[in-house]
């Protein structure tokens, strides 16, 4: 049901013409004013001629006010062509405070519900506004729509009210093979049966059990396409903000042009796409996709809770991703920082300057434009960068970084070491390892000097330039191969009881 708007103080009049607005009435009629002028002129030089004197020329001051009435009717008549329709929107959508020669807003509620099955899809898209999904309570879907209309008048808002009442559509889903209806009684049965009335109420009984439960299976196994279709008129500025509450087992698919997206507590997959909004997922059993556009300011991304997998594909600001079971991919280009914690399968992030692979974190990893941070990341870590400092730690299995224009860190604390390989350009290499564990190190520094706490690592300046480092600690170990170039390479003891400490603390603070 649609609410009354609420109500605005209407325009005060600003001229005797009251709602003509004037500025459009002088750009269809200024060439009358010039002809108007003409006629002046044409009856005072008339009049001079009569009385025997000379008319008056037309001066500087007449021929400024000539030029001046020509070149603003000009002006308006071109501003009165343009479609100031994408132009109030874009005023609106950007701003707080619309100038008042756009309109006025006015705002509207409506609610609809209608019940709708278990399983299946429920699809909702909007070109301007928010979405906030929450899980019914009933086997319907209950839509709450806020409206916000710029026009110019209370008249013009109700029409396009009227013409964006939201509508609930459903179509049943393509289904697998129909479920049989209950065996019913021939004319033959009944007639055998006709003579024993208890024999007959006991078929009876059977028979209405058989249908019962047979519409029960056939309601549990019907899916519906459940579709809100809201109109928005092209030529009016609306910004529509829907809060939904839907059966958390229906399947979601969500878009909206402009707006933010929350979903909280669902039991199916979702698939999102939002531009220039934020997303907020919580509390999803199912795998999430996500697509975000709109340019490098995409909006913020926040993800928890999820017993799936979680896919990102786009543009965005600010990242944050925690509890996921299962993998977190990400492709695009994202400005702000990215932060993900506690990922059971692993995480992969490809954009345009960094392609990463990771196992499972139980920790945190965290990136932005310039720095990396990870610790407590198992099953290997793969990453290829340029111009981003990397601080690794706690980091186990096979390690592959390649980096140019800012150095890496590598700490490692536990036995047994994983292969490892670094390579660098223009930044330094720091490697911690502990003085227990088995490993092969090949290390060169071109332009740079090498340094290593472990005594079996034998250093060797090549050139006055140049070094190289090789040796083996402890009995088949993995290989540890480290390169860079201008810059130099430094291989430490690791300290494991600090690093022991460390984790303690950090394990005492998230109880």
């Amino acid at each position: 049901m649609a609410s009354a708007p609420i109500p605005t103080m209407p325009r005060r009049h600003r001229s005797l013409a009251g709602p003509v607005i004037l500025i459009l009435w002088f750009a269809h009629y200024w060439p009358l004013l010039l002809i108007l002028w003409g006629v002046i002129k044409l009856v005072e030089h008339m009049l001079a001629r009569r009385h025997g004197y000379p008319a008056a020329r037309i001066g500087f001051g007449g021929g400024f006010l000539v030029f001046m009435l020509v070149l603003f009717g000009i002006i308006a008549s071109g501003l009165e062509r343009i479609d100031w329709g994408p132009i109030r929107k874009q005023i609106a959508e950007n701003s707080s405070w619309l100038p008042p020669i756009f309109g006025n807003k006015y705002e509207y509620s409506t609610q609809v519900d209608q019940e709708v099955a278990k399983q299946g899809v429920f699809r909702l898209g909007l070109q301007r506004g928010s979405i906030t999904v929450l899980p019914s309570t009933d086997n319907k879907v209950h839509v709450s729509v806020h409206k916000t209309i710029v026009a110019y008048s209370k008249e013009e808002a109700d029409r396009i009210d009227q013409a964006t009442q939201p509508q609930i559509k459903t179509d049943e889903m393509p289904s697998s093979p129909m479920v049989p209806n209950a065996p019913g009684l021939s004319p033959a049965d009944r007639e055998r049966i006709q003579g024993d009335s208890a024999r007959s109420r006991a078929e009876a009984g059977r028979a209405r059990a058989d249908a019962e439960k047979a519409h029960a299976d056939a309601e549990r196994a019907r899916e519906e396409i459940v579709r809100v279709s809201i109109e928005s008129p092209s030529d009016s500025f609306t910004v529509m903000d829907v809060e939904v509450h839907v059966p958390p087992t229906l399947l979601l698919e969500l878009s909206t042009g402009r707006g933010d997206i929350e979903i909280r507590g669902r039991q199916g997959d979702v698939k999102l796409t939002s531009a220039h909004g934020d997303v907020t997922l919580d509390d999803l059993t199912g795998n999430a996709s996500i697509t975000m556009h709109g340019g490098l300011k995409g909006g913020d991304l926040s993800v928890r809770n999820v017993k799936g997998n979680v896919t990102v594909d786009g543009h965005a600001d600010d990242t944050n991703i925690s509890n996921v079971s299962g993998l977190v991919a990400m492709n695009g280009d994202y400005v702000g920082e990215t932060n993900v914690q506690n990922l059971g399968q692993g995480f992969r992030f490809s954009s345009s300057r960094t392609d990463l692979e990771t196992g499972k974190i139980p920790g945190e990893l965290s990136l932005d434009l310039h720095d990396l941070h990870a610790s407590n990341v198992g099953g290997g870590f793969k990453l290829r960068t340029r111009s981003k400092d990397i601080h690794l730690e706690d980091v186990t299995g096979d390690i592959e970084v390649s980096n140019s224009h800012a150095d890496v860190e590598l700490h490692v604390s536990k036995s047994p070491v994983g292969n490892i390989q670094i390579t660098n350009s223009n930044g330094g290499i720091e490697i911690a390892l502990p003085a227990q564990s088995a490993f092969q190190v090949e290390a060169r520094a071109r332009n740079g000097e090498i340094r290593s706490d472990f005594g079996e690592v034998k250093v060797q300046n090549t050139s006055e330039e140049n070094a190289v480092a090789n040796g083996a600690v402890g009995a088949a170990g993995k290989k540890v191969q480290l390169s860079t170039e201008h810059a130099d390479i430094e291989i430490r003891k690791a300290d494991q009881k600090a690093s022991e400490n460390k984790n303690q603390k950090s394990a005492k603070s998230d109880e």
